[in-house]
């Protein structure tokens, strides 16, 4: 017996036992034309099945055997002759009631791909090619369905030469075309190499004619990469919305979209279903986590060759705002809205935070992406991000244009607590932005960032200089330096008496944490809250109290400890002694702590003690201080201070974690967060007029430093204002200081960004956040989303949906993310659109939202119920699934 035959022994065995078991026969002929398969036959392996060679039995033997000796075991009638004319045919009756086997090449084909249709022997002998390899056949048959013919079976091929993960075509192209990226780049002038697999399996004109019934494309000459061309200009110019000569940029320096349109317009795939095909086929493309960044290199080759960047010059942005083709477009859309931000006339928030939304859930910026190495979601998300902020700072800038008028410095206390504090924080979100923006290579924010300087570092610190020093001035008459005091708020250095003792007296039980952050101003203070009451079990409230001046840690650090006194050394350091005992080290205020049941030590360590150990901890004191720093840390050095923002988002989530764990590890039932002072920071580097120059330290100096200078008997200066520490900080001794005007320094030595020890309320505006569980509170949620409408039924390739979100977003409801799509099964048969839902506002009308699927081209079975998937982006998880039928009585036009 020859190899081959040897090796089909396998394949025989298993095609007779199918017939015989999974089919259920009781009786088989196998007719050998060629007799070549004599040896096989008695090699094979077949009990119970006995077998019957027809050469060597008589035909009225074996119809007595099977008919009337044994009518129920199962035989195999093999004839090493070809199959008998039906009138020649002894056992025809036999016959038509058994099945035949074939053992020739293509039938084995047949039988190992379990396909039904015998008219397929031809089409299979024309893949012999790509039958022949083992492997292949294996391969291809997981995907084979028995009643399969051959344009099926084609795909089916090109689905295993491209190793694609489904047996769709478009699965094909998106593997087929990613094949023009090699090694990190794109070109589309080399095919891929899975292209010379289609050629050597004669596999391309199927492959072509699939896509000509699918996207319309039809050429003399088909081409990869001009079908991908045409495939991107479809996709763009469906999604552009043509502003008509009513535009208000149709002028002769402003074109009309349509004349943007124009020069693609010989390009663009056949209108209707191809077009739909075409656009739901990208969509997938892109947010295909394996392949969106080929996507987004060949879609920059694409822009190339159509050079869009001189079609898209003075594009009206508005037309771009569904455009998701092309980070050209992307590019546009971010360059206008920085302009319109450049222009004399600042557009309002609300006005673009519909462009802003749309971007932000679009491909290009979609930070489910964003976690992939070398993706650029991070950095268009971080450009959106930071126009966002950029515009909140100048609406609130217009908004008190006029400069800040108070009558009292608790009415600017309240409306720096309030409101104002948005300045530093949106300043604060810019440049957070524009760090990761920077990472990136990219500067497109360089004149917006002066602009932004500009509105922040002079204006509104010189307004909020102007205005909160009129009360700072001896002259003013009651002069905050001498009166340090605002009406029904604590000063610093009655902190534990206000704060702490109160909750110590209502049990003896009581235990009170209280975390003290180095830096940590207001406006991070409220940000902070904000994500503590969106967390489970949390209340947070914020307040603040009147910090000590100078506002610099030794000061602020002792003003925060239990204390009858507190004075000062005369000492070249100044020390500061609490009831006579110095404060400087972190034992030293554990020491001071013993006498009301208490300890300090450092947040990290309290963080790095296993659970018991930290429980243990807990049950031994009932006043705990935590010390944290990290801000003053990176801030307060000049190598390091351009880091203050970076160290900010650090400390948040590091109080957030610690708070965490202090009530849902250690149980904690009342704790406290504050700071020992806050800080003043400015990207540029300070001018010289931002200096106060002192020409020579006054006599009596013990202390200097940018924003205090500490002594005795020290006189007025008229760059300074000249207090007394009894007045500003409950100190029992003649300690005096000078503090620069405003949010100057007096020098600049050792950076000058980040400072503090002066009077501005980012210094001395110290916040308290009060915190405790509450017990059963609901955990946050997202907010709720519901599809307005009864019945869904689809009767058009362009199918309009509209949600609306049920409630404002604020607590402990937050956005929610949603990804929308059409699909049949564990098949998506539509594009899909991602919406965020995060309306803070009140009315209904503005939490609706609308978006449009388009639906693949199919046969779709209008009695089937088919799923519309609500899914949360950020998890995958189902969030809603509704039943909608398919009816096209005709594909639309659109």
């Amino acid at each position: 017996m020859d190899g081959a035959k040897r090796m089909n022994i396998p394949q025989i065995q298993d095609g007779l036992k199918r017939l015989f078991f999974q089919e259920q026969q009781r009786i088989v002929f196998w007719y050998d034309a060629e007799g070549e398969f004599e040896e096989t036959v008695a090699a094979l392996q077949l009990e119970p099945i006995q077998v019957l060679l027809l050469d060597k039995l008589g035909a009225l033997e074996v119809k007595i055997r099977l008919e009337q000796q044994d009518v129920s075991g199962k035989y195999l009638l093999y004839a090493p002759t070809p199959e008998p004319a039906p009138e020649e045919d002894w056992l025809l009756d036999i016959r038509l009631y058994s099945r035949c086997f074939y053992a020739d090449q293509v039938s084995l084909w047949l039988e190992e791909l379990g396909l039904h249709h015998q008219a397929l022997r031809t089409y299979l002998s024309q893949r012999k090619k790509f039958l022949s390899s083992q492997s292949r056949l294996q391969s291809l048959k997981k995907w084979v369905h028995p009643q399969d013919q051959g344009k099926e079976l084609d795909l089916k091929m090109l689905v295993v030469l491209t190793r694609s993960e489904q047996p769709e075509l478009f699965a094909v192209l998106i593997n087929l075309l990613s094949g023009f990226c090699r090694d990190g780049d794109a070109s589309l002038d080399q095919l891929p190499d899975d292209w010379e697999a289609l050629e050597k399996f004669d596999l391309v004109s199927s492959f072509w004619n699939s896509i000509q019934d699918t996207f319309g494309y039809t050429e003399e000459k088909p081409s990869l990469k001009n079908f991908l061309l045409r495939l991107m200009v479809t996709d763009f110019t469906y999604s552009f919305k043509v502003a008509k000569g009513s535009s208000a940029h149709s002028s002769s320096e402003h074109p009309t979209s349509e004349k943007v349109l124009a020069p693609l317009n010989p390009l663009r795939l056949p209108k209707g279903v191809s077009t739909s095909n075409a656009v739901v086929f990208l969509s997938q493309w892109r947010d295909n986590l394996n392949h969106f960044q080929h996507y987004e290199q060949l879609s920059g080759c694409v822009a190339e060759e159509i050079q869009l960047s001189n079609l898209l010059q003075n594009t009206p942005e508005e037309s771009l705002l569904d455009v998701m083709t092309f980070e050209q477009v992307e590019q546009t859309i971010l360059s206008g809205l920085r302009d319109q931000l450049l222009s004399e006339k600042v557009p309002s928030l609300e006005a673009i935070q519909p462009i802003l939304e749309r971007r932000l859930d679009g491909h290009w910026a979609k930070r489910l992406l964003a976690d992939k190495q070398g993706s650029k979601q991070n950095l268009y998300h971080s450009l959106y991000k930071a126009l966002e902020a950029a515009t909140a700072l100048l609406n609130l800038q217009e908004k008190y244009k006029e400069g800040f008028s108070f009558s009292t410095p608790e009415a600017l206390a309240q409306a720096y607590t309030q409101e104002l504090f948005q300045f530093d924080q949106l300043y604060r979100y810019f440049h957070e932005e524009e760090d990761r923006i920077l990472m990136h290579g990219g500067d497109v924010l360089k004149v917006l960032k002066q602009k932004l300087e500009a509105s922040y570092s002079h204006w509104f610190m010189e307004q909020l200089s102007l205005a909160w020093g009129k009360f700072m001035e001896p002259s003013s008459g009651k002069s905050l330096l001498t009166h340090w005091k605002l009406s029904g708020i604590s000063n610093q250095y009655q902190f534990f008496k206000d704060w702490v003792a109160p909750r110590l007296a209502s049990s003896s039980q009581t235990k009170v944490f209280v975390i003290i952050s180095d830096a940590f101003r207001y406006e991070a203070a409220e940000e902070l809250t904000r994500l503590l009451n969106r967390k489970n079990r949390f209340q947070a409230t914020l307040s603040y109290q009147l910090g000590v001046l100078p506002s610099y840690t030794g000061l602020g650090m002792a003003a925060l400890l239990p204390h009858q006194k507190m004075t000062y050394k005369t000492n070249k350091t100044a020390d500061i002694l609490v009831d006579g005992h110095p404060t400087s080290s972190l034992e030293q205020r554990a020491a001071l702590l013993e006498s009301v049941e208490g300890t300090a030590l450092k947040a990290s360590t309290l963080m790095d003690l296993k659970k018991e150990e930290g429980r243990a901890l807990a049950k031994a004191q009932r006043v705990f201080y935590l010390y944290h720093d990290t801000i003053d840390a990176i801030g307060d050095k000049a190598p390091t201070e351009g880091k203050t923002f970076s160290a900010v988002r650090d400390a948040l989530r590091e109080l957030e974690a610690l708070v965490s764990h202090l009530v849902n590890t250690l149980n904690a039932g009342q704790v406290l967060l504050t700071a020992d002072h806050g800080f003043l920071f400015q990207e540029s580097a300070p001018e010289v007029q931002d200096k106060s120059d002192l020409e020579d330290k006054p006599e009596g100096t013990l202390k200097a430093k940018k924003r205090y200078l500490l002594g005795t008997t020290l006189p007025d200066h008229p760059k300074a204002l000249h207090g007394k520490t009894r007045d500003t900080a409950g100190t029992d001794d003649a300690m005096e200081f000078w503090v620069p005007k405003g949010a100057n320094r007096f020098h600049f030595a050792g950076g000058a960004r980040f400072v503090h020890g002066g009077a501005m309320p980012q210094e001395i505006l110290v916040p308290i956040l009060s915190i405790k569980p509450l017990r059963g509170k609901t955990e946050t949620t997202k907010v709720e989303v519901n599809l307005l409408g009864t019945k869904h039924k689809i009767t058009t390739n362009r199918y309009r949906l509209e949600l609306i979100q049920t409630e404002a977003v604020g607590g402990s409801v937050i956005a929610r993310s949603l990804t929308i799509g059409l699909w049949d099964g564990e098949t998506l048969i539509s594009n899909e659109e991602t919406l965020t839902f995060a309306s803070e506002s009140s009315s209904m009308d503005e939490r609706k939202k609308s978006v449009y699927l388009l639906l693949k081209s199919g046969s779709y079975d209008k009695k089937k119920d088919y799923a519309l998937l609500l899914r949360d982006s950020e998890t995958k998880a189902e969030y809603q699934r509704v039943s909608v039928s398919i009816n096209l009585a005709f594909n639309n036009d659109f």
